[in-house]
């Protein structure tokens, strides 16, 4: 295991405060609603909160939960579908997501566009909003059809208590969005060069964080953080790591990944890094540089890129700038798109002589015992 550092207490307090945010996200739904605001929830991912932030309305993230049983929503999805959209529906059927004005979410894969429909059906007094997104992303077309699907995903949210949009109010919130990414990126580097300080388990707090807090306070304590960690000397950690997959959140298997001896040094997690790689352009047009943002991005299993050896290029690339020992994947149990790809995915990283491990999770386990394992075992391989 590597050892931990005595935490000076100011950098110790900010912890603190990420994972009280992630610990208990309805009391941040709550601090909202008591302040007049409406709140819209925002599946994953690349929802437009950018948009929402603009509107005056409070983006409220949705990425399930961990060890719930679905018994409500296994009513409206079978026991082989995606626990992201099982315990987000459970969620909201138990009464959790109570105070939301609607939900939003992007058609990006056989998961999301079912659970749309669904929750319309189970929910019909808790809008969803959904946001068809183009895959041929490279084409001008692809813009011009995306920039339309905002404009109308603003329009429902006008009807729904939001200001109209401004465009001086949208360029503010992608500057303040921007920021965010910049600093989560920032905050991804210096945690992968204090193994000692920022353990698997904190640094998915302070990144989950940003889900539920409002930006504009996320981004300060986020920027405090940052500071207070590059005052301090690096320590190279003993088993950098690289982690990939749709999320990795648990609690439980975040420890199991610290008591094997690792540091994540970077991640290719959809619900972490893939979200803030990429800032929105500068543009006259700032709804136009908010479809730009989602067209720019690449290398991400849900969309369609016309070269098939981008992705593996890309997290081999991050492998080996981080200085990580290898690469996990954490596959979301009847997770379709990241089940097919790991073969080829793993052909790569063994061609370029990267240990590679994967470990099947979903978001209705409780236990983590075998993963525990395979990571003090894939811990011993590497050394």
């Amino acid at each position: 295991m590597t050892p931990t550092l005595e935490k000076p207490e100011e950098l110790q307090t900010l912890l603190d405060w990420f994972a009280q945010t992630v610990e208990n996200p309805r009391a941040q739904l709550e601090a909202a609603l008591a302040r007049g605001e409406k709140a819209v929830g925002c599946l994953p991912y690349f929802a437009p909160e950018e948009l929402i932030h603009a509107m005056g309305m409070r983006p409220f993230g949705l990425w399930g939960t961990g060890g719930l049983s679905c018994s409500l929503s296994a009513g409206y999805f079978p026991p082989f579908y995606c626990s992201l959209a099982r315990t987000s529906l459970e969620l909201a059927l138990r009464g959790s997501l109570r105070g939301l004005c609607a939900v939003t979410g992007t058609l990006l894969c056989d998961t999301l566009r079912p659970l749309s429909q669904n929750w319309a059906a189970a929910l019909p007094g808790l809008p969803f909003l959904p946001l068809a997104c183009p895959q041929q992303r490279q084409e001008v077309y692809a813009l011009t059809y995306f920039r339309s699907q905002l404009e109308g995903l603003a329009r429902r949210l006008e009807g729904l208590g939001g200001r109209p949009l401004d465009p001086q109010a949208l360029q503010n919130s992608l500057e303040v969005y921007n920021a965010s990414r910049a600093a989560r990126r920032r905050f991804v580097a210096l945690a992968g060069r204090r193994g000692g300080l920022v353990s698997p388990l904190a640094r998915c707090q302070v990144l989950k964080a940003a889900l539920f807090a409002p930006v504009e306070e996320y981004l300060t304590r986020l920027t405090r953080l940052n500071r207070q960690l590059e005052a301090l000397p690096d320590q190279p950690p003993k088993l950098p790591l690289t982690v990939s997959g749709i999320l990795c959140d648990s609690p439980a298997l975040l420890r199991a990944f610290e008591g094997a001896g690792f540091t994540i040094a970077a991640d290719d997690l959809a619900q972490e890094s893939r979200s803030f790689r990429v800032d929105a352009p500068q543009d006259e047009d700032p709804l136009l540089a908010l479809a730009m943002r989602f067209c720019a991005q690449n290398a991400d299993p849900l969309l369609y890129d016309p070269d098939p050896a981008l992705r593996p290029r890309h997290l081999v690339r991050l492998v080996r700038e981080s200085g990580s020992r290898g690469l996990v994947l954490v596959l979301q149990q009847f997770c379709d798109v990241e089940e097919m790809e790991w073969p080829a995915l793993k052909a790569e990283l063994d061609r370029q002589g990267i240990p590679s491990l994967m470990i099947g999770a979903d978001q209705e386990m409780t236990h983590f015992g075998q993963a525990a394992t395979l990571l003090e075992a894939f811990a011993e391989r590497l050394g």
